[in-house]
């Protein structure tokens, strides 16, 4: 099926919950096509007559930065440009006399931001079609938020949840590269998650990357060659992520031109990228941790990372923490363990923990442990 991996059993799935009215969170990490998702989803939307606003978060960091680009990503709505900034407008001037000339992300810090959050939803929701928010990097900007004031996050995310459990005609679509949940029981918010609709989006199957190699191949992305017997096979199997975008930077460094690739060719493609010049390729995977976990539990995971990147088979709980010593309880471990299954660095099988991606546990080897 030549378009098997454009995503459309998920996409379907997507657009069937929204239209219902069911809020969605998906759980997806890094380098999976999150976005391109979100993207198509938004078209397919559309199609039905839904009204779909995109709003991309990443980088914000405070209730009134996120405002701001939910009202120029409405302002941005053809349809909804100005009779909807007016009607909003005005509704606001009757809740408060401070609002000036100006369109809504104006408006948007002269108002107490729940209250302006509030009007906003509500307007929306007296539409006759759907209006489906699409908040890209959502657990990103409740991160930083909740860094600089915990409070204030836990606040707007239980705002949110209220607003999407009682305004049927607005529904809310949620992304993050990291786990929301692991956010709300940091910062003791996971309540606010009650009632969402959780979709995991995995990476593609290996039927799902045959389908991507052709479609890269039509696109002239990468060059024109086959798989010899066995190379497809151990092409998926070292990889083990099956990510587009590893999926793509890999077989671009596959050197054979009109012919099929050998198992040895695809291993010395992956030797390629593998070397300092491609270090880029795993730049998100090296920094994720740092960036999004406090420093005693990034140091604990780095340790667990080096311990299961001795062996491809991985390691058993007991010698995790046998190896990470006294002080660090079984339940601390599990809770590392999980969140490192859920950001795709480690697979649990039976009853060991494991890198997921052969090519992953071998950058690490060679640049981190």
């Amino acid at each position: 099926m030549p378009d098997l991996h454009h995503r459309l059993n998920e996409r379907a799935k997507l657009v069937s919950l929204i239209l219902s009215g069911r809020s969605v969170l998906m759980l997806a990490p890094r380098r999976i096509g999150k976005t391109w998702l979100m993207d198509r989803v938004k078209e397919d939307l559309e199609r039905t007559g839904a009204r779909a606003i995109k709003v991309e978060v990443a980088g914000l960091s405070t209730e009134q930065e996120f405002l701001v680009e939910l009202c120029k990503a409405i302002e941005n709505a053809q349809e909804l440009r100005e009779r909807f900034t007016a009607q909003v407008l005005q509704r606001l001037k009757q809740l408060s006399g401070n609002i000036e000339s100006g369109g809504l992300a104006q408006a948007a810090g002269r108002l107490d931001p729940r209250q302006f959050l509030e009007t906003l939803v509500q307007e929306l929701n007296k539409g006759e079609s759907k209006t489906v928010l699409l908040i890209d990097e959502f657990a990103l900007f409740v991160q930083e938020f909740a860094k600089r004031d915990a409070d204030a996050a836990r606040r707007l995310l239980y705002q949110i949840r209220k607003l999407w459990q009682g305004s049927g005609n607005v529904v809310w679509f949620l992304t993050g590269s990291i786990g929301l949940d692991e956010i709300g029981r940091r910062y003791d918010m996971a309540g606010a998650l009650l009632g969402i609709e959780l979709i995991p989006l995995e990476p593609f199957s290996a039927e799902e990357a045959r389908c991507f190699f052709e479609e890269l191949q039509a696109q002239k992305i990468i060059g024109q060659f086959s798989f010899a017997d066995g190379a497809f096979g151990y092409f998926v199997d070292e990889l083990g992520w099956l990510s587009p975008y590893h999926i793509e930077h890999v077989l671009k460094l596959v050197d054979v031109s009109n012919g099929a690739a050998s198992v040895e060719q695809i291993e010395a493609a992956f030797g390629k990228i593998l070397s300092p010049n491609f270090r880029l390729h795993f730049a998100a995977w090296d920094e994720h941790i740092e960036k999004n976990f406090p420093p005693d539990d990034a140091r604990a995971m780095r340790v667990i990372l080096g311990i299961a990147a001795q062996h491809a088979g991985g390691e058993v709980e007991a010698t995790y923490l046998a190896r990470l010593g006294p002080g660090l309880e079984r339940r601390k471990l599990l809770n590392h363990l999980t969140a490192l299954v859920y950001d795709a660095y480690l697979v649990k099988d039976g009853e060991r923990w494991r890198f997921r991606s052969g090519l992953l546990r071998r950058y690490w080897i060679e640049y981190v442990a």
